[in-house]
């Protein structure tokens, strides 16, 4: 009996693909690459945004400036297309590769938002004191205005981590990431395969 077209079944809860194998399992197994890739590339994103933001919101001036007008030329064009775009033009990424792309086309929202919460938090009180007292801006922005950020840092990252696991599925669905490795993108972009007889595989 052909297997590769099997349904649903005790044996095969998903089903198996075109290449008789078990869905189930790779669903399973591509997690772990799809949530490697979505927590590193998260960090990655979060330190960049978070630093940019950082200095661009402490600093002010004409360095905020430039650094907000490139951002929202950055924020203008759309992220996936973005991702797809830089993923394409290197071409035979790693999975370091893959973690990079997507984190350095995926920090300019954490930047925004930080940038933000700086501007608040740099009026406050305790940050007059300290430059009163002779504290270095590297002092206050570190020991001060970071941890006091943090809590926006923190929530934006746990929605930029989705966002970076969806920006994988994507790259691999379309045959962008990680060549011969199994993830969630790899095993939807399997269910769209056609057999030779034209049906989709079960």
């Amino acid at each position: 009996m052909d297997r590769s077209l099997s349904h649903a079944s005790p044996q095969h809860p998903f089903g198996v693909n075109l290449l008789g194998r078990d869905i189930y399992s790779q669903v399973i197994w591509g997690s772990q690459v799809s949530l490697i890739v979505g927590v590193m590339s998260a960090f990655v994103a979060i330190v960049i945004g978070t630093g940019v933001g950082l200095i661009s919101g402490y600093v002010g001036g004409w360095l905020d400036e430039v650094i907000m007008r490139f951002n929202d030329v950055v924020l203008s064009i759309p992220f996936l297309v973005l991702m797809i775009v830089v993923a394409a033009r290197i071409g035979n990424l790693d999975l370091w590769g893959i973690i990079f792309v997507i984190g350095f086309t995926g920090w300019s929202v954490t930047a925004r938002v930080v940038r933000g919460q700086v501007l608040s938090l740099k009026e406050r009180m305790f940050v007059e004191r300290g430059k009163m007292i002779g504290s270095s801006n590297w002092h206050i922005v570190i020991r001060h205005i970071l941890p006091n950020a943090f809590p926006v840092v923190f929530a934006n990252g746990i929605l930029t981590i989705a966002i970076s696991i969806l920006s994988e599925s994507v790259l691999a669905f379309l045959n962008l990431s990680v060549r011969n490795n199994v993830s969630w993108g790899r095993v939807i972009a399997s269910g769209t395969m056609r057999s030779p007889t034209g049906c989709r595989s079960g």
